[in-house]
């Protein structure tokens, strides 16, 4: 008999099957085998004594941060908000809707991918997400004016408008539709 000890591997935990050790089911190895109790009984007449260990991969750490692009460049800034930690089994392919953000924290942003796409075993994978500013055509309602064109710009940026013309009218401001029509918010530039 003889106390054997498995060798370790990252990201990996060794288990076998003490009733059948030459198993070769890797599913009925489901006790740990860190370490191996070993006792081959006096009437055992094979040449060798044949243990298979399994190794299976074991939950280890990660993390998640989010790059969103800039509004005056290609560029990405990190939003230390969003940084997140959690866990998956070693050599896990995390997909691109397990880790976007939802629709209100990236409100405005389009997800582009994450890299690296799996998990490695010694518990040092950092996720790194992009973000991209999406793109809206302002459109200006000027109800028979003119002098104001649309605009197409990436989401938050901010741009000036100038004030439309229209004879025998005085512009009194903006004011902002919702998807019905009605006024969500006025701007109103003269008393």
């Amino acid at each position: 008999s003889q106390k054997v000890l498995s060798p370790t591997y990252l990201g990996y935990a060794p288990y076998w099957n003490p009733n059948d050790p030459d198993t070769t089911d890797p599913s009925t190895a489901k006790e740990s085998a860190q370490s191996l109790a070993l006792s081959v009984e006096a009437g055992y007449t094979e040449a060798t004594y044949t243990v298979n260990v399994y190794y299976k991969a074991i939950a280890v750490p990660y993390a998640v941060r989010y790059y969103f692009q800039n509004i005056n460049d290609d560029m990405y800034t990190e939003n230390v908000d969003y940084y997140r930690q959690d866990r998956a089994l070693t050599g896990t392919i995390i997909a691109n809707d397990d880790l976007k953000l939802d629709e209100e924290q990236a409100s405005g942003f389009t997800k582009l991918y994450h890299y690296p796409e799996a998990v490695a075993a010694d518990g040092s994978t950092v996720f790194e997400c992009y973000y991209d500013r999406n793109y809206y055509m302002v459109k200006f309602e000027m109800d028979g004016g003119y002098g104001t064109e649309p605009i197409y710009a990436r989401y938050g940026t901010p741009f000036v408008v100038n004030a439309p013309t229209r004879h025998g009218y005085v512009f009194d401001g903006w004011a902002l539709l919702g998807d019905n029509g009605e006024i969500v918010q006025a701007h109103a530039t003269l008393p």
